[in-house]
Order: structure tokens, then sequence, then C-alpha cells
């Protein structure tokens, strides 16, 4: 099976950033299990609890990007600077952000409570899809629950 990188944005988003002991923290969930995402094209999906069980137990390197943007880095699990977590309710996260220009601005537009929302990117290994009804559909389009080991 070939993988592609794909990005996700979430629903309901949340992102909460402060001061603590000095250091400016960006917290809340990347994703969250079993609520369904925006219409992705005539199709919407979820992601099951587990998704990011296997990923996260490898240790592999997990980085914090703005705008999915490599040359705009936040933070990186390797250096102890992003901590991420899968509990049952998705998948937590805690950045510290560097004293950068990028840090500055991504930490005050979270702050201002102009920026509340993000999405992450990933590589799907195993999936499985299946046909439910929408419950929120009122053109009868089918839901495809998604369930991938990222």
């Amino acid at each position: 099976m070939s993988q592609t990188q794909e990005r996700r944005s979430i629903v309901p988003k949340t992102i909460r950033g402060g001061k603590t002991g000095g250091k400016r923290v960006l917290s809340g969930y990347a994703a969250k299990f079993n609520v369904l995402s925006e219409d992705l094209g005539g199709w919407r999906e979820r992601l099951a609890p587990g998704a990011f069980k296997a990923s996260l137990a490898s240790g592999r390197d997990i980085k914090f990007f703005a705008d999915h943007d490599s040359g705009k880095l936040l933070g990186r699990r390797a250096n102890g600077s992003l901590t991420v977590e899968e509990n049952s309710i998705g998948l937590s996260f805690r950045v510290e952000l560097p004293n950068t220009s990028v840090g500055d601005d991504v930490y005050e537009l979270c702050r201002s409570g102009l920026l509340n929302e993000m999405s992450f990117g990933f590589m799907c290994g195993d999936e499985s899809w299946g046909d439910e009804p929408d419950p929120d559909d009122r053109g009868g389009r089918p839901r495809l629950p998604f369930r991938c080991a990222l």
C-alpha cells in the first residue's frame, strides 16, 4: 500500500496559550476521537480511539510547525519542547514556543483568540472505511468513519 501525506483540520479545536514558569506554552488537542470532520469533498470521517497509539509508542520524532511549513518549526518531541499523548479524548499536545519571530506571532495570535484552530499532518498505515448515515446531513450523503493506524 502506498502512503501519502495527508492533512486534517479538526473541529472542535482547542488551543490554550499561557505562560508557565516564564515560558510561552500552547496546549490543547491536535485531534479528537469520534468527532465528525468537516466535509472533505462529499464525505466525512472520524478518528477512532487508538489511532495514534503505535506511532507514539515508536518513539519517532514529532514536529510542530506553523502552517505545515518546515521552515516554521515551533517544537519537537526529540528535544522535549513538544509532548503529545493519546488519551480517551484524542491526541493532546503541549508545546513550549521558541523565542523566534514565528513563535512570537503564533503565541500572540493564540493568546488574543485570533488563532484558535489547528490541523495535523500524517501518513496513514492501515485504514478501514464503512458507510454510515450522517446524522447532520440534510442531503443524504454517507459518512465514512475513518480508522487509521498512524
